[in-house]
């Protein structure tokens, strides 16, 4: 939905940063300009991923409708990485952003309450200008019942929370995807497999007959 926000977290190499760019690219056949915010990967890492999934082209990272803005993790400011954000979104009209990961904000802040504060600001401004945000926070944990999907203040400032976890049956390992939060919304609340194949993501079928999936170990 336009000027929704929605947060994707997962574990590592479930397919967060696959699916933002995937989200960027299916902006391209409206001719939607894109902003991805990245803090792991600069604009060449990410266009040679863009090429090995197939997408380089509709994403256009090397000056066409997606612009990749680079922060490095280390010594970043918070209010210059909001106000970058914030001319470019205005400059270009961007219609779309990504925020690879909102967890690389976190220790620029020593309040929790900061960086609440920043992330309900900034997804106030975007969608203020009728932006479409998608954040990736990644969980540390592969299986297990514990899980740290965000903040309190993040789960309530987000629109839909989207949840990708391992998933290890028969003794093969899957990936799943659920839809823990849509908001204003009687969403779907089943597991589905999620199928990463030449850089394509395809959502299967829903597990059935299969219970305490949310663990990883059913």
């Amino acid at each position: 939905m336009r000027s929704s926000s929605t947060l994707v977290v997962g574990s590592p190499g479930t397919g967060k940063t696959l699916l933002a760019l995937h989200f960027l690219a299916a902006g391209a056949p409206t001719g939607e300009r894109g902003l991805m915010v990245s803090f792991q990967e600069n604009p060449e890492q990410l266009q040679l991923r863009a090429s090995n999934f197939g997408i380089a082209d509709s994403l256009g990272l090397d000056g066409g409708l997606t612009e990749v803005l680079f922060l490095s993790p280390v010594e970043l400011n918070l209010d210059a990485a909001a106000d970058r954000i914030r001319e470019i979104v205005t400059a270009r009209q961007v219609r779309r952003v990504v925020i690879d990961s909102v967890a690389e904000l976190e220790p620029a802040v020593r309040d929790p309450m900061r960086f609440d504060d920043f992330l309900a600001s900034m997804v106030g401004f975007l969608r203020g200008h009728e932006v479409t945000t998608l954040m990736t926070r990644e969980i540390p944990q592969l299986f297990g019942a514990e899980l740290m999907i965000a903040s309190r203040g993040l789960s309530y400032i987000v629109d839909n929370i989207v949840l990708l976890r391992y998933i290890e049956l028969l003794g093969e390992i899957k990936r799943s995807i659920g839809v823990l939060k849509a908001r204003g919304s009687d969403h779907d609340k089943q597991l589905r497999e999620l199928v990463i194949a030449g850089g394509q993501i395809t959502i299967g079928d829903r597990f059935r007959n299969l219970a305490r999936l949310m663990t990883g170990m059913p």
